[in-house]
């Protein structure tokens, strides 16, 4: 009777530890509160391929990390242990359940003693986007009621809509780093829309484990030089841009003039594979001979109105329409197909003045698209619909509806762009398994925003960066095909001085339908001929 009642306690016992209900005593960690799509993609970048991941031979403490879920048992410490790149890393993340609503709860992840605190947004249901944002800004008041507001942690909050974003910054007394998902996807569909191919330049900054990523660091042994100068010293980097530090807030230069003088409190935005890759070196001298001055093909930007098919619907393509129409700066035509009312998707638009056309159907059924002068359109989006249970039905029914555009498409004489959006990283390989050459384009928009927010826990100052690097008015990122004059093998230096006199930055290049390659070695040899794009910025 005896070891029978021990035995009933301690199987009690392990299941209550199990449950994750003690509080932890961790100070100066980083806290993400609520398990969704976004929790994993952020848990890799900060412990295993992101800004905040320790090198191997690094003696700094290793980031701890307390994740606060509903209830762990339910799938999180599953999902958390399949992955190996985390699972090697256990001893760093705490997940403890609980409900980030209960102010009572947040001290089970000891979210007032963290340094950072990161709020992504839950499951993409319209009829849950006000609710999403409302938890949110519940969680910043109750981190207000902890702790005075010169201890209060960095809240990085994702918001589902643009419009919460006064009503966040009122709702916080410490500092705060706010990412809008519609706008930020909207403007990454804009751009990709505007500079075609540009998805795959996103991709390989904002999604690829394997890619490189913008970081910012001290530009004082700079101090006194000219931004003509900078990128001489850094010979495994690409020198971007300036943040420049003043007493009214930071204010962010991409790709700055020549003659811009470098100061001592400015921060240097460069382009690398891995933070351990910025190294400041001595400049070296000149040693191949300099690139003729250019010849460039002028950009295409004739306001001649431009169609546009959109298939799927949620609530980010209103944003969209507003920043083509923007960077565009000409009449649009929109055709919309989607089983969502015509009436609640003309409510929703019907502040911007179009020519739209909407039809309410399945556009996953092959006689409803073969209706459609596909081939008359300048671009085709298949939006992920945010009214289905999950991400992975969402993607399933993208998926279809790519493979139909290339069925439907491969009589076609002129193939129109097709971007596609998808929510998990791991379904890109079925949109781009064509058997043509045009592919489709791939916008990541789960990962895409997941990265943000890691990116932001250790640089917020990034959040002005991206922001002028995806703005219609911003410095953007373009494809423009190699000058004539420059055909033949050059040095990727070469071409990078050449750009630079130019007025742009050159961050990769980009071989016909390959894949775009960002920050080669100097001494890469670049074959270049007429099925070669330079990737700029600027």
């Amino acid at each position: 009777t005896l070891v029978a009642i021990m035995t009933q306690w301690l199987y009690g016992k392990m299941r209550t530890l199990e449950r994750g209900l003690t509080p932890v005593s961790l100070r100066r960690h980083i806290t993400v509160l609520g398990w969704n799509s976004r929790t994993l993609p952020i848990l890799l970048d900060i412990l295993g391929r992101g800004p905040l991941a320790e090198s191997r031979d690094s003696k700094r403490v290793p980031t701890r990390i307390s994740v606060l879920a509903d209830d762990i048992t339910e799938g999180p410490t599953t999902e958390f242990n399949s992955n190996q790149e985390l699972a090697r890393q256990r001893k760093q993340v705490i997940l403890r359940s609980g409900s980030m609503l209960n102010p009572e709860h947040l001290h089970r992840v000891a979210a007032a003693n963290a340094r950072v605190v990161i709020i992504p947004s839950h499951a993409n249901s319209a009829d849950a986007l006000l609710t999403a944002d409302a938890e949110a800004i519940k969680v910043l008041l109750s981190l207000n009621a902890q702790r005075a507001a010169d201890q209060l942690p960095l809240a990085i909050v994702e918001l589902q809509s643009a419009d919460k974003i006064p009503l966040a910054l009122h709702s916080y007394r410490g500092r705060l780093q706010l990412v809008a998902s519609d706008v930020a996807i909207a403007r990454a569909f804009s751009q990709s829309v505007v500079n075609p191919g540009v998805s795959d330049v996103l991709d390989y900054l904002l999604v690829d484990a394997n890619g490189c990523q913008l970081y910012l660091t001290s530009a004082t042994p700079l101090e006194g030089k000219v931004w003509a100068d900078v990128s001489e010293h850094y010979h495994a980097a690409i020198p971007c841009g300036l943040v420049r530090q003043n007493g009214e807030g930071d204010e962010t230069i991409l790709v700055p003039a020549a003659d811009t003088r470098i100061a001592k409190s400015d921060l240097l935005v460069l382009l690398a594979n891995e933070e351990r890759d910025i190294v400041f070196v001595p400049a070296d001298p000149a040693l191949e001979a300099p690139l003729p001055p250019a010849q460039w093909v002028p950009r295409q930007t004739s306001k001649q109105p431009r169609s546009i098919l959109i298939l799927g619907w949620n609530a980010r393509v209103a944003k969209f329409i507003e920043q083509v129409a923007e960077a565009t700066q000409g009449v649009l035509n929109v055709t919309s197909v989607s089983t969502m009312s015509h009436v609640d998707r003309r409510a929703q638009v019907e502040h911007i003045g179009d020519h739209w056309q909407f039809i309410e159907a399945d556009y996953t059924r092959p006689s409803i698209l073969a209706k459609q002068p596909l081939g008359d359109y300048d671009s085709i989006l298949v939006f992920a619909t945010d009214r289905l249970n999950s991400g992975e039905e969402a993607d399933a029914r993208s998926i279809v509806t790519n493979q139909l555009l290339d069925y439907l498409l491969s009589e076609q004489e002129k193939r129109p762009q097709v971007v596609v959006e998808l929510t998990d990283p791991n379904n890109a390989v079925y949109v781009s398994a064509s058997k043509h050459k045009l592919r489709s384009e791939v916008v990541q928009s789960s990962a895409m925003i997941s990265h943000l927010l890691a990116q932001l826990a250790v640089f917020p100052q990034l959040r002005s960066v991206y922001d002028d690097l995806l703005d219609p008015e911003g410095a953007g990122l373009h494809l423009r095909r190699v000058p004539q004059s420059w055909h033949g093998e050059h040095y990727f230096r070469q071409l990078q001085r050449a750009v630079t006199a130019e007025g742009v930055i050159l961050l990769g290049v980009k071989q016909g339908s390959e894949r775009s390659q960002l920050n080669l070695p100097p001494n890469t040899l670049v074959p270049c001929n007429e099925d070669t794009l330079l990737v700029i910025m600027g």
